[in-house]
């Protein structure tokens, strides 16, 4: 099973994303691209598209074979903390865990710019975002 199958498998919502090129631009054309690049949707209503429906992802498979992919985190049902390493959220999430201890068991994703997602349920009821502060290196992602 590939990964987007098993994304699928698990229920949740995919979106096509431009990606970076190995020279920094995007493959939206823009130069310079106004968002980030390889980070923000192919599709005309962006995160409104975004499915889990196995015909809509093949075809946009078919269209768009080398795509970034993103997932929607609140209708897939949890949260991304985002932790950055380039704005010091390596330093920020050591110290977390060092007094709160870890995180519960989960997924982890690797990020572009060499940082990673720990994927979490959010407490019942609560939606989870913003960050740990200015300038902490850590974003918590629901959407």
């Amino acid at each position: 099973m590939d990964l987007l199958q098993f994304y699928l498998s698990l229920g949740w919502h995919l979106l096509p994303l431009h990606r970076a090129l190995p020279d920094g631009h995007c493959t939206c054309g823009r130069k310079p691209c106004p968002d980030k690049p390889g980070k923000h949707p192919r599709t005309e209503h962006g995160q409104k598209d975004a499915s889990n429906g196995p015909a809509q992802i093949e075809e946009w498979c078919k269209r768009w074979p080398e795509t970034n992919w993103g997932v929607l985190c609140d209708v897939s049902g949890f949260a991304a903390i985002d932790v950055d390493p380039r704005d010091g959220g390596d330093k920020t999430f050591a110290a977390l865990v060092e007094r709160c201890g870890p995180l519960p068991p989960g997924p982890v994703q690797l990020t572009g710019g060499g940082g990673w997602h720990h994927l979490v349920l959010p407490p019942a009821g609560r939606i989870l975002r913003g960050t740990l502060g200015r300038d902490s290196g850590i974003q918590i992602k629901y959407n």
